[in-house]
């Protein structure tokens, strides 16, 4: 893990872009149906979309057994985002220390700043996390008994 850690840490401070458009009902604020036809980006949906673009940085450096897990999340949110509009996310790594990688972000409209953000991966060995999720569910089965 040490040399995926290593190079994750080349990447701090350095800034990452992506973009998506708000482009099917998926991405539609809905959890109250006055609001459905407002047609306008879900936060959630957008805080999905940032977990995704944290993912993707670390994907390239981490070996095959490695994965990197959310522990933290924050979104501020200043502002809607209709319908058809595209999203700017731009994120950096601030910190690595140990295992967790630190993001801070922000993201854009067409229009203007509409969110920022911190995000915190831990980076986790495969083998273990399917360890647990067993050692968990096994637990669970045995409470049912």
């Amino acid at each position: 893990m040490n040399t995926s850690l290593e190079k994750i840490n080349l990447l701090k401070g350095k800034e990452f872009n992506y973009s998506f458009k708000v482009r099917d009902e998926s991405y539609i604020w809905s959890e109250d149906s006055d609001v459905i036809d407002f047609y306008i980006l879900s936060p959630v949906s957008l805080l999905e979309e940032i977990h995704k673009c944290c993912y993707d940085v670390l994907r390239g450096c981490l070996d095959k057994s490695f994965v990197s897990v959310v522990s933290y999340s924050k979104i501020e949110h200043f502002s809607f985002t209709p319908y058809s509009f595209k999203v700017f996310i731009k994120l950096r790594i601030i910190d690595v220390l140990g295992n967790k990688v630190y993001f801070s972000g922000e993201v854009y409209d067409e229009v203007e700043k509409v969110a920022q953000f911190e995000v915190v991966r831990n980076v986790v060995s495969k083998k273990i996390l399917k360890k647990n999720i067993n050692e968990k569910i096994n637990c669970s089965n045995l409470s049912e008994i």
